[in-house]
């Protein structure tokens, strides 16, 4: 483990006690308006790793995970390909 490593693991316990008594992270946002969005989640594009376009229309009713794998971030050497 580096030092900075361990520097973070001391202190993130105290971040986060910190934010739980701020409470700046705890806001609920109402749609008071009833406001409806523009388009459906179902029909935004988006694309597939082989470079297809498709919807999640196809997927409406079940389960699915969506995972973002950052391939483009340049700490994913494993994705050269």
């Amino acid at each position: 483990m580096t030092s900075r490593q361990k520097i973070l693991k001391l202190i993130y316990p105290l971040i986060l006690v910190r934010s739980r008594f701020k409470n700046n992270n705890n806001k609920i946002i109402h749609n008071k308006d009833n406001m409806q969005p523009k388009t459906s989640v179902y029909e935004q594009p988006f694309e597939l790793n082989n470079g297809s376009i498709t919807t999640l229309s196809s997927y409406k009713n079940k389960k699915i995970l969506i995972v973002n794998t950052a391939s483009d971030c340049g700490y994913t050497k494993q994705y050269k390909g």
